[in-house]
């Protein structure tokens, strides 16, 4: 019994940590493919709503640490906001719980990728968009994000997806050859399409030198407008060294919370100089855009 609980324990924390591994501020893409396994492995003896509420609880966990100075919420709200993502982002996990013992055979894989895939397309819709979609952790394999212009980022979750609930049927299966053969032969037909096509489209060999224009993306300082917003909302000015800001800098984050007060009541009159510096910003790209043009870019971006 003892045993059993200090295997949960460790379980519950290296999961936690795994997670808190897909933060930006410290992004290690490795775990994007550990974290799912682990989370799926953990829940799998228990009932299915205490595998929901330990999904939500590690979810809820990782993400304080992790989208600590990331997400722009103030005070009570950043908390608040990382429950409900967990209570949203437990229920591909929770389906298949439920859905796994169901089915036989290797079929029931691609339960897990299918559920996942779904929850975030879904989630795309909502004001957070793909915010907090997994495909994001692979930013830097440069052959794996070719996999987009095929399937968008829908088929880098699967292809994670995919791996957690196969490594977890596996380790089932006892690693045992004659089983896994089939599915272990798909998925790395699969997953050996997609670098290929990924280094087909990334290598000079395959693709001759193309006709190229000029580009150009433009971007404005936003840290003044911050300024605006916080002084708008606060009524004070914030002081700071800006040239030493950074992403997760506790001023910065300070800063954010007159931007999201400023996006929930945008019409609100306290944000005339707001809207002042808004406009000036967009004046300022328009000219920068204009120069640009004038000095041969074909196309522009902000």
């Amino acid at each position: 019994m003892k045993t059993k609980l200090l295997r949960r324990t460790v379980l519950f924390i290296g999961t936690s940590l795994a997670f808190m591994l897909l933060s930006p501020k410290w992004l290690f893409p490795v775990a994007a493919w550990i974290a799912p396994f682990l989370l799926i492995f953990l829940i799998a003896s228990l009932k299915p709503w205490k595998s929901y509420a330990a999904a939500v609880t590690i979810l809820f966990i990782s993400s304080l640490v992790a989208q600590h100075n990331v997400m722009p919420f103030p005070g009570i709200f950043f908390p608040v906001m990382v429950f409900v993502l967990s209570l949203q982002g437990a229920i591909p996990y929770f389906l298949n719980r439920l859905l796994y013992p169901k089915i036989s055979g290797w079929t029931k894989t691609l339960i897990f990728p299918f559920s996942l895939v779904s929850f975030e397309y879904l989630s795309s819709f909502s004001g957070g968009g793909s915010w907090s979609s997994i495909a994001y952790t692979q930013v830097s394999n440069a052959l794996l994000i070719q996999a987009t212009s095929i399937g968008g980022i829908w088929l880098i979750t699967f292809s994670i997806g995919w791996f957690a609930s196969l490594l977890f049927w596996m380790s089932e299966e006892e690693w045992k050859w004659d089983s896994l053969r089939t599915p272990a032969i798909c998925f790395t037909a699969t997953m050996s399409a997609i670098m290929f096509y990924g280094l087909a489209r990334t290598s000079f060999m395959f693709y001759p030198k193309q006709n190229t224009v000029r580009v150009a993306g433009l971007t404005n300082n936003h840290v003044p407008l911050l300024q605006v917003m916080y002084e708008d909302t606060f009524g004070k000015k914030l002081q700071f060294d800006e040239g030493a800001l950074t992403q997760n800098s506790p001023e910065l984050a300070e800063l954010n919370k007159g931007f999201a007060a400023f996006l929930e009541d945008p019409e609100n009159v306290k944000f005339k100089g707001t809207r002042l510096k808004l406009e000036e910003a967009q004046h300022k790209l328009l000219a920068l855009s204009r120069k640009e043009a004038l000095a041969g870019s074909k196309i522009v971006a902000w």
